[in-house]
């Protein structure tokens, strides 16, 4: 079952839900667009995960985007408590991954299903999940 964010995820609600998911998920992505550039930040970012990075592709799509007649280079990271650390030590909310800042779009995969997707540009997320009983346990642990 899909459920669309309303708002965004800020501050310990952010840090709640990654925490979470770190339980949930096993690998994340985020996307580079060649033709935005990247802040010193972001480069910091890739720098700082680069040991957690599983494989680098040129993609036309991903989660929640489609691309026409371009490319961007998808990230996709091993997903784990250290990665997370490396994730709040950049970002305070999930959409706080936008290009130039942060490379875009923040996704957390269980397996290789999306479970967090997000869009930051255009503020849309949503969790994929396999069912209520998931939804009431993060509406628990997310206040």
């Amino acid at each position: 079952m899909e459920y669309e964010l309303v708002c965004e995820l800020r501050g310990g609600s952010y840090v709640d839900l990654l925490s979470y998911a770190v339980q949930k998920c096993d690998t994340m992505s985020v996307v580079l667009r060649p033709e935005l550039a990247l802040s010193s930040k972001g480069t910091a970012f890739l720098v700082a995960s680069r040991q957690y990075v599983e494989v680098i592709s040129l993609v036309s799509e991903w989660p929640g985007t489609q691309l026409v007649e371009a490319v961007a280079m998808m990230f996709k990271f091993s997903f784990d408590k250290n990665m997370l650390e490396i994730i709040l030590s950049f970002s305070e909310g999930l959409y706080d991954w936008t290009q130039p800042e942060l490379p875009e779009d923040l996704c957390l995969y269980r397996g290789r299903s999306v479970w967090l997707g997000s869009v930051s540009h255009e503020k849309i997320a949503w969790l994929s999940l396999p069912s209520e009983e998931e939804l009431l346990e993060i509406t628990s642990a997310v206040p």
